[in-house]
Order: structure tokens, then C-alpha cells, then sequence
């Protein structure tokens, strides 16, 4: 028997780059299109009586629920007359509307929208 002698396959020698940079890539952006503002409008601000606007809560253009409630000028005038010694006209302040606060809220979702504030 003849013993054949092969020769050795070399070696495979892999030579990494030093230190690649990684790519870095970026989303593509879409397109930014502006447009000229719509007219502004100008609404009263809301006051003694109801009035029209849309709902912050529930987005609804409505026409305001008004309530009266006691406020800083109520309380001002009761405290002043109290003071004065005119106690017995003291309590007149919380039966006048035109004294207290007005709240407006809407008929929808009941949220209170504004607070007019006489003080």
C-alpha cells in the first residue's frame, strides 16, 4: 500500500477594516405645507347674557347656560356693610344678580366654559 501525502489546504486569514463608521440613516421628511391663516373671527366676550361659542369639553358650537353665584364683589360689599354697622342690610348682596359672578356653562355637557367676574 502507497501512502499518499496531500499537501495542507492554507489557512483562510479574514482581515477586518479598523474601525468601520457606522451609516446613519436618516427618515425621509415629508414635505411641510403651509397655509395661509383663515379669517379671524371676533366674538364678544361673554358677559352678563348668554352667548355663542364652542365648547372647550365637548367641542359643540352652543349657545351658553348662565348662572349667577357669588363672587369677590359679594362678599366685599356684605363685609364692608357688616362692618360699617349696617348689619341689617348686609345679606342684601346675595339677592342681587348684579352683584355676583355669572357662569357661563354648556347645555351639553354641563362643563362651566367661563367665569364673567365682576371683581
Amino acid at each position: 500500500m502507497a501512502m499518499i501525502f496531500q499537501p495542507m489546504p492554507e489557512p483562510i486569514v479574514v482581515v477586518q477594516p479598523a474601525m468601520v463608521q457606522p451609516a446613519v440613516i436618516q427618515p425621509i421628511s415629508q414635505p411641510i405645507i403651509q397655509q395661509p391663516p383663515g379669517p379671524v373671527v371676533m366674538r364678544p366676550p361673554l358677559k352678563d347674557r348668554p352667548g355663542r361659542m364652542k365648547c372647550t369639553c365637548c367641542h359643540q358650537e352652543m349657545v351658553t347656560v348662565t348662572r349667577a353665584v357669588n363672587g369677590v364683589l359679594t362678599w366685599t360689599i356684605f363685609g364692608t356693610l357688616l362692618v360699617c354697622g349696617i348689619w341689617p342690610f348686609c345679606l342684601i348682596p346675595f339677592c342681587v344678580k348684579s352683584c355676583k359672578d355669572i357662569e357661563h356653562s354648556c347645555p351639553n355637557c354641563q362643563n362651566v366654559v367661563h367665569i364673567h367676574k365682576r371683581m
